[in-house]
């Protein structure tokens, strides 16, 4: 990353806004985070670059450590919110915003149909996977031992409220991609093994809720946000 990309940066906050030195760094580390996050659901950044620049936020000690992770990417704040460029230029300049109503994200379809009461995917010295345009049922049991299992929900059409998958992992993993404007609650047990959520929270309280109750016994759990392609 170069230092002309970091110029501009230090003055500015991933929301547009200019930043102050005396902000605490907890509070910059998160916004960091969440940058990222919203970067890697748009295909800004992929798996190894948000894993590995989200371990060096958690590590950062300085703001201009923070700011440099962010520097060379493209997204602010979720597209569809208006911040005027002269401001994003000159930090000195008032924000000129228009308010947006907040309304479920066009990406995530929701089923108005029959839902399935359960179903489950298995996967045994294998691998499984869910993905494309696919239904999930209002109850998803998950096992995956000495195996993988690939839930990609970008395309799926959701069961209005609240969809939940119940995990065991042994010696196996689980991973679990979801579209911005999913909301994601995770519990979770790990036992010699891990559990990684890095999914987005959308701003509508109506959005569709992926609940995951997860045990992982030397095996992993990995959620993230993704925005589906084309």
């Amino acid at each position: 990353m170069s230092m002309d990309n970091l110029s501009a940066f230090p003055h500015q906050s991933n929301d547009g806004a200019p930043q102050r030195e005396d902000q605490p760094l907890s509070v910059l580390r998160a916004e960091v985070v969440e940058r990222l996050k919203l970067n890697y659901a748009y295909d800004n950044i992929n798996d190894h670059e948000l894993g590995l620049r989200i371990e060096q936020a958690e590590a950062g000690r300085t703001h201009t450590e923070l700011r440099m992770l962010v520097a060379d990417l493209p997204l602010f704040h979720e597209p569809g919110t208006s911040t005027s460029d002269a401001y994003l230029s000159d930090p000195t300049a008032q924000p000129q915003t228009t308010a947006q109503p907040k309304t479920r994200d066009a990406s995530v379809e929701l089923n108005s149909g029959r839902v399935g009461k359960s179903s489950t995917v298995f996967a045994l010295l294998g691998g499984a996977e869910r993905r494309g345009v696919w239904r999930p049922a209002r109850s998803t049991r998950v096992v995956a031992v000495m195996g993988g299992v690939d839930l990609d929900y970008r395309k799926a059409i959701f069961p209005p409220g609240r969809t939940v998958v119940n995990a065991l992992c042994i010696m196996g993993g689980l991973d679990i991609i979801v579209p911005p404007g999913v909301a994601v609650e995770v519990s979770a047990v790990p036992i010699l093994g891990g559990v990684d959520n890095r999914t987005d929270t959308p701003e509508d309280p109506s959005a569709p809720v992926l609940e995951i109750r997860a045990v992982a016994i030397m095996g992993g759990v990995d959620i993230k946000t993704k925005k589906a392609k084309g």
